[in-house]
């Protein structure tokens, strides 16, 4: 009888040890299917991007100033930067009659002397040929989203966008601390376009209190095309 349990209970383990390397096997499958591919640039007319058009590639420059409040909130902080920014052009996108052509982008930007960089956006400009309308929609991991746009020329070489806190259309949304603390009430941009050369002026208008006017947090840089996509 003794002889006979032991057997019993080799073939019980044996058979547990099977299930749980099928239980197993599954999930080598599943961490590996995790694992996405890069997106690759959407293949279409580039032409349909308008103003856009000249933005697409890899854009790099060291000439980058930034204006912002010092940490007593009464002065100022200058900061001298670096900037990589990448421009990647998306699949159409079709709201019913509405078409939209468009840029994914990220921002990374460095101060000259670190190696950690102190600024970051993500997000997407989008040409609406019909409207003649082009959007910057981005966020920025403080806790802050925007949605800027203007009326543009497909031609142009030089155009501004702008948006407000509280409008319904191109408007600007900010966690609790950055509504109470450095409340963005409006966000102005300013590009020009030459021949390999990209050129900003950013200006986010901020309302702090214990100041009586709007501060005015100013960012801007030269870039020039590294790589062609």
């Amino acid at each position: 009888m003794a002889a006979k349990k032991k057997t019993q209970k080799k073939i019980q383990n044996k058979a547990q040890k099977k299930t749980r390397k099928k239980t197993r096997a599954p999930l080598k499958k599943s961490v590996q299917a995790s694992a996405l591919p890069p997106m690759k640039p959407a293949v279409f007319p580039l032409e349909k991007l308008g103003p856009l058009r000249p933005l697409v590639g890899v854009w790099e420059g060291q000439k980058g100033d930034d204006i912002a409040p010092d940490d007593s909130r009464e002065g100022i902080e200058n900061n001298k930067f670096r900037e990589r920014i990448e421009f990647v052009p998306i699949i159409p996108v079709d709201n019913h009659e509405q078409k939209l052509f468009g840029l994914r982008y990220k921002t990374t930007v460095w101060r000259l002397t670190e190696s950690d960089p102190f600024h970051e956006e993500v997000g997407y400009w989008l040409w609406d040929p019909k409207e003649k309308q082009v959007m910057k929609s981005f966020i920025v991991p403080r806790g802050i989203v925007v949605l800027a746009g203007g009326t543009v020329e497909p031609s142009a070489q030089e155009f501004n966008l702008s948006a407000d806190a509280g409008s319904s259309t191109y408007g600007i949304c900010s966690n609790l601390f950055l509504d109470r603390e450095f409340k963005t009430v409006r966000y102005e941009l300013n590009v020009k376009l030459t021949a390999g050369e990209f050129r900003y002026f950013e200006d986010t208008q901020m309302k702090i209190p214990g100041r009586a006017d709007l501060f005015h947090h100013t960012d801007e840089n030269a870039l020039r095309r590294s790589k062609a996509l």
